[in-house]
């Protein structure tokens, strides 16, 4: 799938058809284990969610028009983007398919991350290799955050792949990381105005992005 197809897509649609090749499925949650055993060299867990708020306004049936400046690499839809989270689902399985890491979807995150609670719940004996959460979910370009006092250590490592700290409020990883045990991040998927119709996605930023988490599995799965 294209990231046109990510973006435009229903969400019972994008559930369909890429949750159904998950290895470990709940009902508002699913996981793709590592393509190799990772062994004496623990990865991360790739994280994004499937949901938008604009599910309920325009039910999860209805694909949105989208539109795209080609030459400007700006995506934007009258119907509401949500690039939040689609511009991170889209990264996770491209990463996922370069890298072979682990990469878990929710859904109901814009809902209180139901489908975070439920993984920590139904999946924790997965996560024993893994060293950390990696969420695509923050707005803007090169921003990390961080919701559970993680180590100074860990920031300043995930800081020298281009990353600087910005706060925020609450996504997956805040009741993922806590409940694992391990520290987690979340980091910008290029868009901007979220939960507003004025929402936007730069494309190179989110590439960017990519590339960046693709050099941070590398550096610590190797």
């Amino acid at each position: 799938m294209h990231l046109e197809d990510f973006l435009a897509a229903a969400k019972a649609e994008l559930v369909s058809g890429l949750c159904s090749t998950a290895d470990v499925k709940g009902r508002e949650c699913w996981l793709w284990l590592p393509k190799k055993p990772m062994g004496t060299h623990p990865g991360p867990c790739l994280v994004a969610h499937v949901d938008t708020v604009w599910d309920r306004r325009h039910g999860c049936m209805r694909r949105k028009r989208l539109f795209h400046d080609r030459a400007a690499g700006v995506f934007w839809s009258p119907d509401g983007l949500g690039a939040d989270d689609r511009a991170g689902v889209y990264a996770v399985t491209e990463l996922h398919a370069l890298t072979g890491c682990m990469a878990l979807l929710t859904d109901g995150e814009e809902r209180g991350a139901a489908g975070a609670t439920e993984a920590a719940s139904i999946m924790k004996q997965y996560w024993r290799d893994v060293s950390f959460f990696v969420e695509i979910d923050r707005r803007g370009c090169g921003e990390m955050v961080f919701y559970n006092n993680e180590p100074l250590e860990f920031r300043d490592k995930i800081r020298r792949f281009g990353f600087h700290e910005e706060h925020g409020s609450f996504s997956d990883i805040s009741i993922l990381g806590p409940a694992i045990g391990i520290p987690a991040v979340n980091l910008s998927a290029g868009y901007y105005l979220e939960h507003s119709p004025g929402e936007y996605l730069r494309e190179k930023q989110l590439r960017e992005t990519i590339r960046k988490v693709l050099n941070i599995t590398q550096t610590t799965s190797a």
